[in-house]
């Protein structure tokens, strides 16, 4: 039981902040780079607009052939000249002028939202070292404590079958010398009786309980690794129109604000010691003091004092 609580210890209520942070800045990147995808399409459409106006042939077989260089005429024939010219230039380009500065004014737009989709994905990506090195700390607790767990585990079951067969031999002895130093007449039916006699070993059997189910997924990619970087970005609908910056990778050095959960000293670990004389066996608790025994009570089979 102790070791099993060493395994549900291997926790940490702050990697549950850690991995809200996380999600939140996910979904906060994932929805600024969806709409800079759709500015994207905005900015493509705005311009296609303009240049297949501008190449219309509407704008394109006939622009204005007149000159507008004599603005700074005083004679009233030049004058009119460069005012009919005006009037047509206008028209001419009334039509055209609107599609070129909604062009030109959807570019720094898109640029803005990059940068702050790009500042986005740089908090998401420092948040997810920050999770992932949490969720190491838990890990590689829970992976220590099993591993203590198992070792036990094996090395009481290694035992077990030796106590159960010292245990039979110790009841079938005892069952022999009451045969021998007692009155009865048939004495070898008696110890034909002591060989086949039926023993209960039930309670020298141990049941050590299943591994708790881990908190946490223990083998997730990470940050910045290829698969990691493929299933936040490339796979998303958004990628086929926008890039994500370069990720960056985690720091090895950095210093996380939050306090890791150490990995718990095992409880248990020399603390249970096993006694036995051939009628009886106690196991005794070297930390609290307390003992249970099994066998004859009058060999040492009962401890209910200690």
């Amino acid at each position: 039981d102790l070791d099993l609580a060493d395994i549900k210890n291997c926790t940490d209520s702050r990697l549950e902040t850690a991995r809200g942070s996380m999600e939140a800045l996910r979904s906060e990147h994932q929805a600024c780079r969806e709409q800079q995808a759709a500015m994207v399409d905005t900015v493509q459409s705005k311009c296609e607009d303009y240049n297949r106006t501008r190449k219309s042939d509407r704008f394109a077989a006939a622009p204005p052939a007149c000159s507008l260089a004599k603005v700074a005429t005083d004679s009233p024939d030049a004058l009119e000249v460069f005012e009919d010219c005006l009037r047509k230039t206008y028209k001419w380009t009334a039509g055209l002028e609107p599609l070129r500065e909604a062009c030109d004014a959807a570019h720094p737009e898109l640029n803005n939202q990059a940068e702050k989709c790009n500042a986005l994905q740089k908090r998401f990506e420092s948040s997810s070292c920050l999770h992932a090195t949490k969720q190491d700390d838990v890990c590689g607790c829970r992976a220590r404590a099993v591993d203590h767990f198992e070792t036990r585990r094996r090395s009481i079951s290694e035992g077990e079958s030796i106590r159960q067969h010292i245990y039979k031999s110790a009841v079938q002895m005892g069952c022999y010398i009451e045969v021998l130093v007692s009155d009865g007449a048939d004495k070898r039916e008696d110890l034909l009786t002591c060989k086949d006699l039926p023993i209960d070993v039930s309670h020298l059997e141990i049941a050590f309980g299943p591994v708790p189910e881990a908190a946490v997924v223990c083998s997730s990619a990470l940050p910045c690794s290829e698969s990691w970087v493929s299933h936040e970005y490339e796979s998303k609908a958004w990628h086929s129109q926008v890039r994500a910056a370069v990720c960056a990778a985690c720091d090895t050095n950095v210093a996380s604000t939050l306090t890791t959960t150490p990995a718990p000293t095992p409880t248990s670990a020399g603390v249970i010691a096993v006694y036995s004389n051939p009628h009886a066996f106690m196991a005794l608790n070297k930390k609290t003091g307390k003992a249970k025994c099994w066998g004859s009570s009058g060999s040492g089979g009962s401890c209910s004092d200690l």
